[in-house]
């Protein structure tokens, strides 16, 4: 669907359900240049629509508001384009060049985030206990086979960023990288979130 600048359709059409945003992409671009003879459009779309091959692809005069992946994100920290500092609840602008950034951290999705953390520390805080207590009980098991599911088992809850598990005398411990920790308490909230909007040209939003 296309509306216009009061959110008013103008255009629909209807594509095979298996297929992808971007492959809509294109044809809905080249209508909106074509047979409406638009020269100043701003897209907006998911991060899982606008990629960079349908950025470049975009004719002059056309701009776009799209969210950006967490690779993207972790790739602009690297570069010192973004600091961690700048995720707040207050909103904020970065340009790069002829691309704006817009973010905010989310306070409730934060919180969110927070507990599900914490329930999954607890579940594999139990998980260790079942296997030390095992390990204990069977002299002869395997105690790198232990260590081995049960970091498998911290990579299945997404874990393995800030928590580790070592093995000291045939017991299973945690150790917890806190400033891993907290570089993952101000990221999650913005990368499972739209919580930063990539926009192209200087005079998209005002």
């Amino acid at each position: 669907m296309l509306c216009d600048e009061s959110g008013e359709p103008v255009s629909t059409e209807v594509f095979r359900g298996n297929t992808q945003d971007p492959k809509t992409f294109e044809s809905q671009v080249k209508k909106v240049l074509e047979r409406f003879g638009c020269k100043d459009v701003t897209i907006v779309g998911d991060r899982g629509m606008i990629k960079t091959v349908q950025i470049e692809s975009l004719p002059e005069g056309f701009h776009y508001i799209t969210a950006i992946t967490k690779p993207q994100i972790e790739s602009l920290i690297n570069k010192g384009i973004l600091q961690l500092g700048l995720f707040e609840e207050k909103l904020c602008e970065i340009k790069d060049d002829e691309v704006r950034y817009i973010l905010r951290r989310n306070p409730v999705r934060a919180e969110e985030m927070s507990k599900t953390r914490v329930s999954k520390l607890q579940s594999i805080e139990k998980y260790i206990v079942k296997k030390n207590s095992y390990l204990k009980e069977h002299p002869k098991s395997s105690v790198s086979k232990a260590l081995e599911t049960t970091r498998e088992r911290l990579t299945r809850l997404k874990l393995d960023g800030w928590v580790q598990i070592k093995e000291e005398d045939r017991t299973l411990k945690i150790e917890r990288d806190e400033e891993a920790l907290k570089e993952a308490s101000l990221l999650s909230p913005t990368i499972n979130e739209p919580g930063i909007l990539r926009l192209s040209g200087i005079n998209i939003l005002r």
